[in-house]
């Protein structure tokens, strides 16, 4: 059955000051294109017969160099997915999250009472998000099902709320805003087993530490 290889995009500017981006379109830093191209080392050999990205470009950056990277090249393009974007943050997009609180601070305190029905103003409601990423990553499925693809590799290269999100959906659950937060270039891995999902790999940066730090750190910290 198909293999899912599911990669955040690498670091920003915007990560590194804990600004919440959604669907802003911010590019990579010169350190997430280094994660990206030892995200793209390891993967190397995969051999992916499809590659899917968000259309943002921190998403897509990541994933043609992902592309670039490998030694069999079964995929020949990146394939835009814009239901693999980050939750729209409305408002808030742009902030952080102490600048957030003290411009809405009531819409803050609700986003905490209940992080997953809350609506961000303008934005979308956490639910709604997983919603959203559940039915990108369900039009993938049947793509590759339709294109005969079931005994191969694919790879979504998306946001770390879209990971969450399809990482709880393989375990058969809705999507906890408060679950362990997904690092920068980490690679999990999802595998189909008949009609059920099993997750293989989740959040693995093993392959990130060559750059002197744990992504996972920085990005539990931003998480939100």
């Amino acid at each position: 059955m198909t293999t899912y290889y599911l990669i955040r995009h690498g670091e920003t500017e915007a990560n590194q000051s804990g600004i919440l981006q959604g669907h802003l379109d911010v590019p990579l830093s010169d350190t997430g294109r280094k994660q990206a191209e030892l995200a793209a080392r390891a993967l190397s050999q995969v051999e992916f017969d499809e590659i899917y990205s968000s259309d943002l470009c921190r998403a897509m950056e990541t994933a043609r160099i992902i592309l670039a990277g490998q030694e069999n090249k079964r995929a020949a393009v990146v394939n835009p997915e814009e239901g693999l974007r980050e939750i729209n943050c409305g408002v808030l997009q742009g902030k952080t999250l102490a600048e957030a609180e003290k411009i809405w601070p009531e819409v803050y305190k609700e986003l905490k009472r209940d992080p997953l029905n809350a609506p961000r103003p303008g934005g979308e409601s956490y639910l709604d998000f997983y919603r959203r990423a559940v039915a990108a990553f369900e039009r993938i499925r049947e793509s590759v099902r339709r294109k005969g693809l079931t005994e191969g590799a694919v790879a979504i290269v998306a946001h770390g709320g879209t990971i969450r999100s399809l990482l709880a959906y393989a375990k058969g659950q809705v999507v906890n805003p408060a679950s362990e937060a997904v690092a920068n270039c980490s690679i999990s891995v999802v595998k189909e087993e008949g009609s059920s999902l099993a997750i293989v790999k989740e959040n693995c940066v093993e392959h990130l530490l060559a750059l002197g730090f744990d992504p996972r750190e920085k990005a539990q910290m931003y998480r939100w």
